[in-house]
């Protein structure tokens, strides 16, 4: 375990506790871990476009797959954006599978679940986000 003094002549060490593994730095700060992730990509086959993403809760680890139907068609709003149906595969907690309608927002990547209240945005930063979804009033 690499260790020095800094410029005021106190030790410092970096790395891993070696019973818990969890990380250390100088200042003994606890990390804060990632709670959701998303993703997009292209079909290898199909070259139609798909959404995933996963998201750490209280109830536990829920994860998702969002892909266009069969015949979707892109629809234009009366505000200039533009939308496409999809469908939503959710695994919950308990390993139960769901599917549900979605919407894409095809200029930004965003997946709106408004059954269930949540937003997906590939693009977010720091590995994309998927969770509440915040209306501003």
């Amino acid at each position: 375990m690499p260790n020095y003094k800094d410029s005021s002549g106190n030790k410092q060490s970096y790395g891993r506790n070696k019973k818990t593994g969890e990380r250390r730095n100088n200042n003994n700060q606890d990390e804060q871990r990632k709670k959701s992730g998303c993703q997009q990509g292209i079909g290898r086959d199909s070259n139609k476009a798909w959404v995933s993403g996963w998201n750490i809760s209280a109830q536990g680890y829920m994860k998702f797959l969002a892909f266009p139907y069969k015949d979707t068609k892109r629809v234009t709003s009366g505000s200039g954006v533009q939308w496409e149906n999809w469908v939503v595969k959710i695994t919950h907690p308990d390993k139960q599978q769901s599917v549900l309608p979605c919407l894409y927002e095809v200029g930004t990547g965003r997946v709106l679940m408004k059954d269930l209240g949540m937003i997906a945005n590939p693009k977010a930063p720091n590995g994309g986000y998927w969770g509440t979804m915040f209306v501003h009033k």
